[in-house]
């Protein structure tokens, strides 16, 4: 015998909705939040990927598209 397992209770679940004042605010935190993670992280990117690439305009452009990549997800 086979079970089968459904997603129902996911797709059910209610959703809350959020005023736009509070979309905004959520925005800002997260965005403020990226900022203190992405400060905090560039210079040790920078060195790791320098060491790595043993020139220093290569890897200010892979810190710089790793983060931007980062950002866009």
């Amino acid at each position: 015998m086979t079970a089968f397992v459904t997603l129902a209770a996911v797709y059910s679940t209610p959703t809350v909705r959020r005023s736009r004042s509070d979309q905004l605010s959520s925005a800002d935190a997260t965005n403020r939040a990226l900022d203190v993670f992405l400060a905090g992280v560039e210079r040790k990117a920078f060195r790791i990927a320098q060491l790595g690439l043993r020139n220093e305009a290569d890897a200010l452009d892979a810190v710089q598209d790793a983060m931007m990549k980062l950002v866009q997800s």
